[in-house]
């Protein structure tokens, strides 16, 4: 492979895994029409970005650029692919006074005249280091506007107030944050999480602003299963579950709960197979949300791709002793199961 394109497709997946967005659908800027330039706007392309002259919502800088260049793309975040910008910025030659430069709420990012910039070059960790809980969920509540949105809308209904909600998915930042605005909009919150989907970080902050979590990353499956009979136990009106593990076992150890619950939400291909397959032993109504437009064709299709193929790349990566090589170059790749997200 061509060394340019192998440093784009490095680059491209550090700002990914930096910042947590998503490309497909994402206007872009490149600034910088120097080979390695144009090799990161092929990928960014490839990627299903959308090429924009204004107001990008990512802009990468790869060639060398001054701020006020910069500054008029009106980007939404900006990714340091020269590897010296944020160095040059700080300094006095650009006219950047230092106390315009703040840390973002996310560890690796820096605030530049309110304009976030992610170093992305010239060389990360394949695995860093997570950045403190509180920041990685303050980042991802300022880039969950539609929540915000249902937030205020459950609030001006009144629908939650003195409803139990039990949370049981995924516990990284997104799903806290889920967690912290069911609670604004009026509800008593819970939540659950398997030890594999567990961090402990986020776990614990959570748990430090008052939300109840039955969630620990050491364990095993049994006392996982002990984890999320407390979450039941705490008597919860609606649930909402990934895997249709807990709703499950309500039925098998707390079917009483059953009848007071006004119902549930699934997420998972898995999880809404599984409850069909219970047929009339479902003893509760149950939200397909898997079977949404917006779940197969955008969040498995795009999302879960990106991260699929992300996390492939990086993982492939780290065990090589060539880090700047794309892991996938002259590989043979098979798919299993070719439903949206394969």
């Amino acid at each position: 492979m061509h060394p340019d394109l192998a440093f784009a497709r490095s680059a491209v997946r550090r700002f990914s895994r930096a910042t947590n967005f998503l490309l497909t659908g994402r206007t872009f800027a490149v600034l910088g029409d120097d080979p390695r330039g144009r090799a990161v706007r092929q990928v960014l392309l490839a990627c299903g970005g959308r090429e924009t002259g204004d107001a990008p919502d990512h802009l990468f800088v790869v060639g060398d650029v001054t701020w006020p260049e910069i500054a008029a793309h009106h980007p939404a975040i900006v990714a340091d692919a020269h590897g010296s910008l944020v160095d040059a910025l700080i300094g006095p030659a650009h006219g950047v006074p230092a106390h315009d430069v703040l840390p973002a709420s996310r560890d690796g990012i820096l605030l530049v005249d309110g304009i976030p910039i992610v170093a992305i070059a010239p060389e990360l960790p394949p695995q860093p280091a997570l950045p403190e809980a509180a920041g990685r969920m303050s980042w991802a509540a300022d880039h969950m506007p539609l929540t915000a949105s249902f937030v205020r809308d459950l609030l001006d209904d009144d629908a939650l107030t003195g409803r139990r909600i039990a949370v049981s998915m995924v516990l990284e930042p997104k799903t806290a944050v889920l967690a912290l605005a069911l609670r604004h909009a009026g509800a008593e919150v819970a939540v659950f999480s398997h030890r594999y989907e567990t961090d402990d970080a986020v776990a614990a902050h959570l748990r430090s602003l008052g939300v109840p979590v039955f969630a620990e990353a050491n364990g095993d499956a049994e006392h996982d299963r002990e984890l999320a009979l407390r979450l039941l136990d705490t008597d919860p009106d609606l649930l909402l579950d990934d895997g249709a593990h807990v709703i499950r076992l309500a039925h098998a150890e707390r079917p009483g709960l059953l009848d007071r619950m006004v119902g549930a939400a699934e997420e998972t291909t898995s999880g809404v197979r599984a409850l069909i397959e219970m047929g009339s032993d479902l003893r509760l109504p149950v939200i397909a949300v898997n079977d949404a437009i917006t779940k197969t064709r955008f969040d498995n299709r795009y999302g879960t791709g990106q991260s699929c193929v992300f996390a492939l790349a990086d993982t492939l990566e780290a065990v090589t002793d060539r880090l700047r090589v794309s892991s996938f170059q002259g590989a043979r790749v098979a798919v299993f199961g070719f439903g949206p997200v394969g």
